[in-house]
């Protein structure tokens, strides 16, 4: 029995949860006339005019999305380069879900060393500049997250 095209990235959505977890992103942009369930996330006015909620984004359960029938269209356009990967026949599923266990591997040892959840963003605004064993891992995280997750695109 093969897996439908949409329950493997299902699949791999839950099992990552990156760009809601505060790995990838600092926050999510919403629109004010989304639906009722955005209100959910408690977003916030920006200088440019854009509502934002901060990640880790309050309707993550373990690594899925509570509102996700409803999420804001930001979420709901996001693709991740190993997503698209997935969906374009590049990668099994095995070896994605591979790659968001080595991904979760090298951003825990980020946030072990820096001291706690969301080290990842926090270092992407003021990076490590002392040689040492969180540089090496904050550079190591970043790269292999850019190089299968974020790519150029950022939110």
């Amino acid at each position: 029995m093969t897996t439908s095209p949409h329950a493997r990235e299902e699949q791999l959505c839950v099992a990552c949860g990156f760009c809601c977890d505060g790995t990838l992103f600092s926050v999510v942009t919403v629109s004010p006339g989304e639906t009722a369930a955005v209100s959910a996330l408690a977003p916030t006015p920006r200088r440019d005019g854009t509502l934002a909620s901060p990640m880790p984004c309050a309707q993550l359960e373990a690594h899925g999305c509570r509102l996700y029938a409803e999420r804001p269209r930001t979420c709901r356009a996001y693709e991740c380069l190993l997503f698209r990967a997935l969906t374009e026949g590049e990668v099994p599923l095995p070896g994605a879900l591979a790659t968001v266990q080595r991904a979760r591997a090298l951003v825990f040892e980020v946030e072990r060393l820096a001291g706690g959840k969301g080290a990842m963003v926090r270092l992407r605004r003021a990076p490590p500049q002392e040689p040492g064993a969180l540089k090496d891992a904050f550079l190591a995280a970043e790269s292999f997250l850019r190089f299968h997750f974020l790519g150029q695109q950022r939110r």
